[in-house]
């Protein structure tokens, strides 16, 4: 059997190997582009909502509640002792409503990842013991919280 017959025989299975060949490079491909992005911090959560009108039929009266409802704000605040090794400093941030640069300039950080990097993983990269780090930061978030 020649290399002309085996390919016209098997074809469609070397279509198939070829098929999951590109699927397995394209996963490849995203999952590197979606780790950048998010190393970058394009892919941070939004916190805000667009402003668009959800039901454009509904009543005035609906339209009222509907505006009231959309101007409540309801971000949760952190206690400081309840900060943990896992969390990023972009959440601490966030969630104990610091400045964006607070901790990063008090704690001198240059890791080129901030905010987007985790407590533990910060300490394990400066050389620093994580469980210091944890009682510093949340030191400094608590006193934070204690002046505004």
């Amino acid at each position: 059997m020649d290399i002309r017959t085996a390919l016209k025989k098997h074809w469609t299975v070397i279509a198939i190997i070829g098929l999951i060949f590109v699927l397995f490079f394209e996963a490849q491909y995203f999952i590197h582009s979606v780790e950048h992005f998010y190393s970058q911090g394009e892919l941070r959560p939004m916190y805000r909502h667009r402003e668009t009108e959800i039901v454009p039929q509904a009543s005035p009266s609906a339209k009222a509640t509907i505006a009231t409802v959309k101007n409540v704000t309801v971000t949760p605040t952190l206690n400081a002792s309840s900060i943990q090794l896992w969390m990023t400093f972009d959440y601490i941030n966030v969630v104990c409503k610091l400045p964006t640069n607070y901790l990063k300039d008090i704690l001198g950080a240059n890791d080129p990842r901030y905010p987007n990097v985790r407590l533990d993983t910060y300490a394990t990269r400066s050389g620093i013991d994580p469980q210091v780090l944890l009682r510093t930061v949340q030191q400094y978030v608590a006193s934070y919280q204690n002046t505004h």
